[in-house]
């Protein structure tokens, strides 16, 4: 027979379960867990990887002084119109449109930089929406006691919830992990073109990473080249991101 555990309501989720077992709330925590870590985790690596924009919009706009840039920046307290934001900014300054040329010396390099810059966006913009169904999804953890089967994140969508229901029939553990690992390796290529822009004398141009595919570690590294290049806090002095 099967229970299903880890319930914070009388009312068990699934109206054919013959029986339901509410627990303690240091049992749920125990159980929880595993799964809170994951989410943790990729909520470190997402937020790192936005503040990296934040340096990246700074050093397109080509201010020395980046008060006025960041200033901006963080006029929006929503990511997606900060990223919008950097998009427009790459745009004015590398497409030639508004500029009589673009700022980089060569018009492949000013297009190579506009490219790597929408794709940087885009690829977020599509991150971010399996990000927020995750965050603010509701989840049960729920054992099968007579398969004895371990602890598993299953998503709440008992009451229709939407975020929930696209969720319904996934490998949560394995989904989770695959967004960190995207964010990153989004974050070392946006730091380095950034600094490629800052620097144009500073290396080769970086190469855009291959994004990890579901179920491939976040300790994978993609291939990518990595440049010498200068850092803003070193006078002169080159370093190696």
């Amino acid at each position: 027979m099967t229970r299903l555990l880890s319930l914070l309501e009388n009312a068990p989720p699934n109206p054919d379960a013959k029986r339901t077992t509410r627990l303690t709330r240091r049992q749920i925590d125990k159980m929880y867990r595993p799964f809170v870590g994951d989410i943790g985790y990729f909520v470190v690596s997402w937020n790192r990887l936005q503040e990296t924009l934040a340096r990246l919009f700074w050093f397109v706009t080509g201010t020395s002084d980046g008060a006025m840039p960041l200033a901006i920046w963080h006029s929006s307290k929503d990511d997606r119109t900060q990223r919008a934001m950097l998009r427009s900014a790459a745009e004015v300054v590398f497409s030639g449109r508004f500029l009589r040329k673009g700022r980089l010396a060569t018009p492949a390099e000013n297009k190579q930089a506009l490219d790597d810059i929408v794709w940087i966006v885009n690829t977020m913009n599509a991150l971010a929406d399996k990000r927020n169904t995750t965050i603010h999804s509701p989840f049960l953890v729920s054992v099968d006691t007579t398969l004895r089967s371990k602890a598993r994140l299953t998503p709440h969508d008992t009451y229709g919830n939407p975020r929930a229901l696209r969720l319904r029939g996934k490998d949560l553990t394995a989904e989770i992990r695959w967004y960190r690992a995207q964010a990153d390796a989004l974050t070392p290529f946006a730091y380095d073109v950034g600094s490629r822009i800052r620097w144009p004398e500073s290396g080769a141009w970086p190469d855009r990473p291959k994004l990890p595919i579901l179920g491939q570690s976040s300790n994978s590294k993609p291939t990518r080249r990595r440049g010498t290049i200068k850092s803003p806090r070193t006078s002169g002095k080159q370093s190696r991101t």
